[in-house]
Protein backbone atom coordinates (compact mmCIF):
# COMPACT_ATOMS: atom_id res chain seq x y z
CA UNK A 1 0.00 0.00 0.00
CA UNK A 2 1.23 3.54 -0.71
CA UNK A 3 2.10 6.16 1.87
CA UNK A 4 2.36 9.94 1.72
CA UNK A 5 5.53 11.19 0.05
CA UNK A 6 8.12 11.70 2.82
CA UNK A 7 9.29 14.81 0.98
CA UNK A 8 5.90 16.45 1.61
CA UNK A 9 4.84 16.40 -2.03
CA UNK A 10 1.22 15.78 -3.02
CA UNK A 11 2.09 12.29 -4.17
CA UNK A 12 1.61 8.65 -3.28
CA UNK A 13 4.87 6.92 -2.36
CA UNK A 14 6.20 3.38 -2.44
CA UNK A 15 9.58 2.09 -1.26
CA UNK A 16 10.32 -1.59 -1.83
CA UNK A 17 13.45 -3.68 -1.43
CA UNK A 18 14.17 -6.06 -4.31
CA UNK A 19 15.26 -9.40 -2.84
CA UNK A 20 17.78 -11.84 -4.26
CA UNK A 21 16.60 -15.12 -5.65
CA UNK A 22 17.53 -18.12 -3.49
CA UNK A 23 20.48 -18.86 -5.78
CA UNK A 24 21.71 -15.27 -5.53
CA UNK A 25 21.24 -15.32 -1.77
CA UNK A 26 23.36 -18.47 -1.46
CA UNK A 27 26.08 -16.86 -3.57
CA UNK A 28 26.02 -13.60 -1.62
CA UNK A 29 27.58 -10.27 -2.46
CA UNK A 30 31.11 -10.09 -3.85
CA UNK A 31 33.69 -10.21 -1.09
CA UNK A 32 34.69 -6.56 -1.46
CA UNK A 33 31.05 -5.52 -0.92
CA UNK A 34 30.48 -7.64 2.17
CA UNK A 35 30.01 -4.61 4.40
CA UNK A 36 26.85 -5.45 6.31
CA UNK A 37 24.38 -4.15 3.76
CA UNK A 38 21.05 -6.00 3.46
CA UNK A 39 21.36 -8.97 1.14
CA UNK A 40 19.23 -7.71 -1.70
CA UNK A 41 19.54 -6.22 -5.16
CA UNK A 42 18.57 -2.72 -4.09
CA UNK A 43 15.61 -0.46 -3.40
CA UNK A 44 12.87 0.79 -5.69
CA UNK A 45 11.19 4.14 -4.99
CA UNK A 46 8.12 5.44 -6.78
CA UNK A 47 6.22 8.73 -6.53
CA UNK A 48 2.80 8.99 -8.21
CA UNK A 49 0.63 12.12 -8.32
CA UNK A 50 -2.45 13.60 -9.92
CA UNK A 51 -1.99 16.98 -8.24
CA UNK A 52 -2.54 19.91 -10.60
CA UNK A 53 -1.31 22.83 -8.47
CA UNK A 54 -2.98 25.76 -6.77
CA UNK A 55 -5.99 27.37 -8.46
CA UNK A 56 -5.31 31.02 -7.68
CA UNK A 57 -8.52 33.05 -7.87
CA UNK A 58 -6.54 36.20 -8.70
CA UNK A 59 -6.85 37.92 -5.33
CA UNK A 60 -4.18 38.72 -2.75
CA UNK A 61 -5.94 36.53 -0.21
CA UNK A 62 -5.03 32.84 -0.06
CA UNK A 63 -8.31 31.85 1.58
CA UNK A 64 -10.17 31.64 -1.73
CA UNK A 65 -7.50 29.52 -3.45
CA UNK A 66 -8.22 25.86 -4.12
CA UNK A 67 -6.18 22.89 -5.30
CA UNK A 68 -6.51 21.22 -8.69
CA UNK A 69 -6.44 17.46 -9.17
CA UNK A 70 -6.29 15.68 -12.51
CA UNK A 71 -9.21 13.36 -13.28
CA UNK A 72 -7.92 11.55 -16.35
CA UNK A 73 -4.13 11.41 -15.97
CA UNK A 74 -1.33 10.88 -13.46
CA UNK A 75 2.42 11.46 -13.46
CA UNK A 76 5.36 10.24 -11.45
CA UNK A 77 9.03 9.59 -10.77
CA UNK A 78 10.95 6.35 -10.31
CA UNK A 79 14.43 5.53 -9.01
CA UNK A 80 16.35 2.37 -8.22
CA UNK A 81 19.20 2.33 -5.69
CA UNK A 82 21.61 -0.41 -6.74
CA UNK A 83 22.82 -2.14 -3.59
CA UNK A 84 25.11 -4.69 -5.23
CA UNK A 85 27.83 -2.45 -6.61
CA UNK A 86 30.71 -1.39 -4.40
CA UNK A 87 29.36 2.17 -4.20
CA UNK A 88 25.53 2.07 -3.97
CA UNK A 89 24.09 4.53 -6.46
CA UNK A 90 20.90 5.50 -8.25
CA UNK A 91 20.21 3.83 -11.59
CA UNK A 92 17.47 4.35 -14.18
CA UNK A 93 15.92 7.56 -12.80
CA UNK A 94 12.72 7.85 -14.78
CA UNK A 95 9.82 10.27 -15.22
CA UNK A 96 6.52 9.12 -16.70
CA UNK A 97 2.84 9.91 -17.22
CA UNK A 98 -0.22 7.92 -18.20
CA UNK A 99 -3.99 8.24 -18.42
CA UNK A 100 -7.04 8.02 -20.66
CA UNK A 101 -5.92 9.15 -24.11
CA UNK A 102 -7.83 12.02 -25.68
CA UNK A 103 -6.73 11.07 -29.20
CA UNK A 104 -5.34 8.08 -31.05
CA UNK A 105 -3.97 7.36 -34.48
CA UNK A 106 -7.24 6.05 -35.93
CA UNK A 107 -9.84 7.46 -38.31
CA UNK A 108 -11.94 10.14 -36.66
CA UNK A 109 -9.82 10.15 -33.48
CA UNK A 110 -6.69 12.02 -34.59
CA UNK A 111 -5.77 15.56 -33.64
CA UNK A 112 -5.76 16.27 -37.37
CA UNK A 113 -9.45 15.24 -37.49
CA UNK A 114 -10.42 18.17 -35.24
CA UNK A 115 -12.07 20.63 -37.62
CA UNK A 116 -12.21 23.68 -35.34
CA UNK A 117 -8.93 24.48 -33.62
CA UNK A 118 -8.79 24.21 -29.83
CA UNK A 119 -6.67 27.04 -28.37
CA UNK A 120 -5.91 25.47 -25.00
CA UNK A 121 -3.99 26.73 -21.98
CA UNK A 122 -2.97 24.10 -19.42
CA UNK A 123 -1.95 25.02 -15.88
CA UNK A 124 -0.40 22.56 -13.49
CA UNK A 125 2.36 21.26 -11.27
CA UNK A 126 5.70 19.53 -11.68
CA UNK A 127 7.91 17.46 -9.41
CA UNK A 128 11.53 16.71 -10.24
CA UNK A 129 14.88 15.45 -9.02
CA UNK A 130 18.22 17.16 -9.62
CA UNK A 131 20.71 14.30 -9.83
CA UNK A 132 23.97 14.75 -7.92
CA UNK A 133 27.07 12.89 -9.15
CA UNK A 134 30.28 11.92 -7.38
CA UNK A 135 32.50 14.16 -9.52
CA UNK A 136 34.02 11.42 -11.66
CA UNK A 137 34.64 12.30 -15.30
CA UNK A 138 35.11 8.68 -16.43
CA UNK A 139 32.41 6.72 -14.59
CA UNK A 140 29.61 8.96 -13.33
CA UNK A 141 27.93 7.67 -10.17
CA UNK A 142 24.68 9.35 -9.10
CA UNK A 143 24.72 9.12 -5.32
CA UNK A 144 22.14 11.73 -4.33
CA UNK A 145 19.21 13.75 -5.68
CA UNK A 146 17.75 17.14 -4.71
CA UNK A 147 13.95 17.27 -4.48
CA UNK A 148 12.36 19.94 -6.70
CA UNK A 149 8.83 21.19 -7.32
CA UNK A 150 7.29 23.98 -9.37
CA UNK A 151 4.58 25.22 -11.69
CA UNK A 152 4.03 24.49 -15.35
CA UNK A 153 1.97 26.17 -18.07
CA UNK A 154 1.39 24.84 -21.58
CA UNK A 155 -0.24 26.52 -24.56
CA UNK A 156 -1.46 24.34 -27.41
CA UNK A 157 -3.20 24.80 -30.74
CA UNK A 158 -4.95 21.49 -31.38
CA UNK A 159 -6.41 20.59 -34.77
CA UNK A 160 -8.11 22.85 -37.29
CA UNK A 161 -6.19 25.31 -39.39
CA UNK A 162 -4.50 27.41 -36.68
CA UNK A 163 -5.12 29.62 -33.65
CA UNK A 164 -5.20 33.38 -33.10
CA UNK A 165 -5.51 33.70 -29.31
CA UNK A 166 -2.59 35.54 -27.72
CA UNK A 167 0.06 33.31 -26.21
CA UNK A 168 -1.04 30.19 -28.09
CA UNK A 169 0.99 28.87 -31.05
CA UNK A 170 -0.49 30.06 -34.32
CA UNK A 171 0.06 26.85 -36.30
CA UNK A 172 -2.16 23.81 -35.82
CA UNK A 173 -0.95 20.98 -33.58
CA UNK A 174 1.83 22.93 -31.90
CA UNK A 175 2.60 23.32 -28.19
CA UNK A 176 4.90 25.45 -26.03
CA UNK A 177 5.16 26.33 -22.37
CA UNK A 178 7.10 27.38 -19.30
CA UNK A 179 8.37 25.63 -16.18
CA UNK A 180 8.43 28.28 -13.44
CA UNK A 181 8.54 28.89 -9.70
CA UNK A 182 10.95 26.01 -9.13
CA UNK A 183 11.76 25.32 -5.49
CA UNK A 184 14.26 22.99 -3.82
CA UNK A 185 13.65 21.09 -0.58
CA UNK A 186 16.43 22.11 1.76
CA UNK A 187 17.93 19.63 4.24
CA UNK A 188 16.00 21.24 7.11
CA UNK A 189 12.67 20.59 5.34
CA UNK A 190 12.15 24.14 4.07
CA UNK A 191 11.31 24.83 0.41
CA UNK A 192 13.56 27.55 -1.03
CA UNK A 193 13.76 29.19 -4.46
CA UNK A 194 15.76 27.19 -6.99
CA UNK A 195 18.44 29.11 -8.86
CA UNK A 196 17.37 28.19 -12.38
CA UNK A 197 14.23 30.35 -12.30
CA UNK A 198 12.16 29.79 -15.41
CA UNK A 199 12.85 27.12 -18.03
CA UNK A 200 11.11 27.85 -21.36
CA UNK A 201 9.57 24.96 -23.27
CA UNK A 202 10.26 25.68 -26.92
CA UNK A 203 7.42 25.20 -29.41
CA UNK A 204 7.09 21.55 -30.38
CA UNK A 205 4.77 19.28 -32.32
CA UNK A 206 1.56 17.53 -31.30
CA UNK A 207 1.24 14.21 -33.14
CA UNK A 208 -1.92 12.70 -34.55
CA UNK A 209 -2.27 10.44 -31.49
CA UNK A 210 -2.12 13.38 -29.04
CA UNK A 211 1.47 12.89 -27.95
CA UNK A 212 3.76 15.93 -27.98
CA UNK A 213 7.47 16.71 -27.71
CA UNK A 214 9.86 19.66 -27.85
CA UNK A 215 13.14 21.12 -26.56
CA UNK A 216 13.83 23.03 -23.36
CA UNK A 217 15.59 26.36 -23.72
CA UNK A 218 18.27 25.36 -21.24
CA UNK A 219 21.21 25.25 -20.95
CA UNK A 220 22.15 28.16 -23.18
CA UNK A 221 25.61 29.15 -24.24
CA UNK A 222 26.55 32.77 -23.79
CA UNK A 223 28.35 33.70 -27.01
CA UNK A 224 29.69 36.89 -25.40
CA UNK A 225 32.21 34.98 -23.31
CA UNK A 226 32.50 31.63 -25.14
CA UNK A 227 30.25 29.70 -22.80
CA UNK A 228 31.78 30.59 -19.43
CA UNK A 229 28.67 32.22 -18.03
CA UNK A 230 26.58 30.42 -15.45
CA UNK A 231 24.06 28.57 -17.56
CA UNK A 232 20.94 29.84 -15.79
CA UNK A 233 21.51 33.22 -17.49
CA UNK A 234 19.95 32.76 -20.91
CA UNK A 235 20.89 35.86 -22.85
CA UNK A 236 21.97 34.37 -26.17
CA UNK A 237 22.18 31.12 -28.06
CA UNK A 238 19.77 28.86 -29.87
CA UNK A 239 16.81 27.27 -28.05
CA UNK A 240 17.49 23.77 -26.85
CA UNK A 241 21.20 23.90 -27.55
CA UNK A 242 22.79 20.48 -27.44
CA UNK A 243 19.56 18.80 -28.46
CA UNK A 244 19.15 16.76 -25.28
CA UNK A 245 17.20 19.02 -22.90
CA UNK A 246 13.69 17.97 -23.83
CA UNK A 247 10.09 17.58 -22.75
CA UNK A 248 7.31 15.30 -23.89
CA UNK A 249 3.89 14.04 -22.92
CA UNK A 250 0.37 13.33 -24.03
CA UNK A 251 -3.12 14.84 -24.08
CA UNK A 252 -5.68 13.03 -21.93
CA UNK A 253 -9.39 13.14 -21.16
CA UNK A 254 -12.49 14.23 -23.12
CA UNK A 255 -12.21 17.02 -25.69
CA UNK A 256 -14.11 19.54 -23.49
CA UNK A 257 -11.99 18.84 -20.38
CA UNK A 258 -8.50 18.09 -21.64
CA UNK A 259 -5.47 17.42 -19.45
CA UNK A 260 -1.77 17.25 -20.30
CA UNK A 261 0.84 15.17 -18.50
CA UNK A 262 4.39 14.20 -19.29
CA UNK A 263 8.08 14.45 -18.47
CA UNK A 264 11.06 16.77 -18.88
CA UNK A 265 14.83 16.33 -18.81
CA UNK A 266 17.62 18.90 -18.44
CA UNK A 267 20.98 17.74 -19.75
CA UNK A 268 24.08 17.99 -17.55
CA UNK A 269 25.97 21.26 -17.94
CA UNK A 270 29.74 21.06 -17.32
CA UNK A 271 29.90 24.82 -16.72
CA UNK A 272 28.19 24.35 -13.35
CA UNK A 273 31.10 22.25 -12.11
CA UNK A 274 33.62 24.65 -13.63
CA UNK A 275 32.05 27.75 -12.07
CA UNK A 276 30.51 26.48 -8.82
CA UNK A 277 31.98 23.05 -8.16
CA UNK A 278 28.52 21.46 -8.30
CA UNK A 279 28.52 17.89 -9.66
CA UNK A 280 25.14 18.09 -11.38
CA UNK A 281 24.12 15.19 -13.63
CA UNK A 282 20.93 16.69 -15.00
CA UNK A 283 17.33 17.08 -13.86
CA UNK A 284 14.49 14.65 -14.48
CA UNK A 285 10.90 15.76 -13.88
CA UNK A 286 7.27 14.89 -14.55
CA UNK A 287 4.17 17.07 -14.68
CA UNK A 288 0.41 17.20 -14.88
CA UNK A 289 -1.78 20.10 -15.98
CA UNK A 290 -5.47 20.85 -16.42
CA UNK A 291 -6.94 22.83 -19.31
CA UNK A 292 -7.92 26.11 -17.66
CA UNK A 293 -8.78 28.10 -20.77
CA UNK A 294 -10.03 27.27 -24.26
CA UNK A 295 -11.39 23.73 -23.82
CA UNK A 296 -14.94 24.40 -22.70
Amino acid sequence: APSQSPQGEAAYYWKVRAPFTQLQRDTGLPAENNDGRPQDLGTYELWLSHYGGVDDKGTDAEGDDTHRYLEYAAYGLFTFLDGVVQTPNFLRPHAFAFGYDAFRNADGMKTTDVTTSIAATFTGHTMARQLIADGSTTHVVVDDADVLRGDIALNACIGGSGCSRSGVPTDANKISGLISGLEKLREDGVWVSFRYGNIPMVEGDIAADGSFAGALDYPREDAADSGTQNSWQYNSGAPGEGGTSQYGGNLYGPRDSLEAAGWWWVQPDPRLQTNTGDNISGIVGSFGAECTEGCR
